[in-house]
């Protein structure tokens, strides 16, 4: 996966923050965080799924279950 800040590669290890769950939509959104080993800069995903379609993230599909924040370029 590629560094959204400095698009450098690298080998996702994120950690599992908090989860939480909008009762409105049935829909549970877990953040995961790691710094880009390249630059240091801290980088942000979220994992939405449904209960009954639940995944996990791992090294090998965060890049396909994440959703990267994007940094804001001003």
């Amino acid at each position: 996966m590629q560094c959204p800040y400095c698009n450098i590669a690298f080998h996702p290890q994120f950690k599992r923050k908090d989860s939480d769950y909008n009762p409105d939509t049935q829909i549970f959104n877990t953040v995961y965080t790691q710094y880009c080993p390249a630059c240091d800069q801290f980088i942000v995903g979220v994992h939405q799924y449904v209960f009954s379609d639940i995944s996990y993230v791992s090294p090998s599909n965060a890049e396909q279950l994440l959703t990267i924040l994007k940094p804001m370029v001003n």
